[in-house]
């Protein structure tokens, strides 16, 4: 990258970015929306996919180390089963957290 600045198309084309909003209008709205999917995810999940984000946006080298650990973790967790067997069972997960 050059420094050069891009528009919101280029970023999308580009895979800099997941989504392009039309306006601020809807731009609110669909972050919202996508703040309540991730709510609606595992929250030990969500919560350690915070603390790894903020490591890794500190620049922290032990991020990858603990994203391997942290991951093969989860699977140990309640929600980790609770989640696979609403999908095996065509339901939607129930998760209760710490």
């Amino acid at each position: 990258m050059n420094g050069d600045p891009i528009d919101a198309a280029t970023a999308h084309h580009w895979g800099l970015v997941n989504r392009v909003s039309a306006s601020s209008e809807t731009l609110h709205e669909e972050s919202i929306a996508f703040l309540q999917r991730i709510l609606q995810r595992g929250p030990i999940a969500v919560a350690h996919c915070l603390r790894l984000s903020a490591m890794a946006a500190q620049g922290n080298p032990e991020g990858y180390r603990q994203e391997i650990e942290t991951f093969g973790s989860l699977f140990q967790q309640p929600e980790s089963k609770e989640g696979i067997t609403a999908f095996l069972q065509k339901r939607k997960a129930s998760f209760r957290g710490a």
